[in-house]
């Protein structure tokens, strides 16, 4: 083989040159491959305790729910007895106001002592 001479304006270009740069050629299944760049096991650790913590307040916000629920509930049935005891204490005010009714002291006698007024006649019936 002939050896080729090289001028001066050659070598220099030749000394300029930056090797870091220069990517050497792959042959196709030489089994160097291009790796991906890999995430950081910090930042998975991070990732996970992220999602770790939001699922933790996950879970408390649906137990606050249903404390919410059940106090809720209990209110509702405590309306229902407080309107039921209302209309309880209304009829018993409207009995009381009645009591200093005449005629409505005769009737009860009437009927719970078998009292009658003067000139009537009583007949009472066996209950079946």
């Amino acid at each position: 083989m002939a050896r080729e001479e090289l001028s001066v304006s050659q070598i220099r270009d030749y000394s300029n040159y930056n090797y870091q740069d220069y990517e050497r050629p792959t042959k196709p299944g030489s089994g160097k491959k291009k790796r991906k760049p890999k995430i950081a096991l910090w930042k998975k650790l991070v990732f996970l305790v992220f999602v770790f913590i939001l699922f933790i307040i996950g879970q408390k916000i649906q137990e606050q729910n249903i404390k919410i629920e059940e106090g809720l509930e209990q209110i509702r049935e405590l309306e229902v007895h407080v309107d039921k005891l209302e209309r309880e204490n209304e009829r018993l005010k409207f009995k009381e106001s009645r009591m200093y009714d005449e005629d409505y002291i005769a009737e009860i006698a009437r009927q719970k002592f078998h009292l009658s007024k003067p000139g009537e006649i009583l007949f009472i019936t066996p209950k079946n």
